[in-house]
């Protein structure tokens, strides 16, 4: 039995894309949404998230690890330019992927990822979105953070890329970002 030819990096990374953006192209964006809501607090020093409006289960608090709520470096950008534009921004997709899963891995932990991955099979059982909100009102200083590079490891997609899992922050005018 012959073993399959041997893949590199870059050849794995171009047929998981082709794969995510034809699934994406299959899914319409529906009409109705539900709502995913995850607040995200700090407490001193402590992070904490917790699910505070969903269509399947609220949580409690759970702690986070907050070596996970960083910036790297290779997933920053000028600002003052279209940020819409990976590829013009000069960002790696490589890069961005593995922040937007280090951010996912982070948040979405224990009762948080099962209430998400409850709400996803609820909605579209139901033939609709889920509309993920992040409330950072308590954890002000994490809007800066590019949550629309939320990378699903399981399902191997951007979240932003599904028309089904629009993402939205949320944070208070009174918020103060430090």
């Amino acid at each position: 039995m012959d073993s399959p030819p041997h893949r590199d990096a870059s050849e794995r990374d171009v047929s998981e894309r082709a794969v995510s953006e034809r699934a994406v192209s299959e899914r319409a964006v529906p009409a109705e949404f539900e709502t995913f809501e995850i607040s995200i607090q700090r407490i001193d020093e402590i992070y904490r998230a917790s699910v505070t409006t969903s269509p399947v289960a609220e949580t409690r608090p759970i702690k986070i690890d907050p070596s996970g709520l960083t910036l790297e470096p290779a997933a920053t950008h000028d600002s003052s330019e279209d940020t819409r534009d990976v590829e013009r921004q000069g960002i790696d997709r490589n890069d961005l992927r593995a922040q937007g899963e280090r951010l996912f891995r982070t948040v979405f932990v224990g009762e948080v990822v099962a209430a998400y991955r409850g709400a996803i099979e609820h909605a579209r059982g139901r033939g609709k979105g889920l509309r993920i909100c992040l409330k950072l009102d308590e954890a002000a200083e994490l809007s800066v953070l590019p949550w629309e590079a939320l990378w699903d490891p399981e399902s191997k997609v951007f979240l932003a890329d599904q028309p089904d899992l629009p993402i939205v922050r949320t944070l208070r005018a009174t918020s103060r970002v430090a």
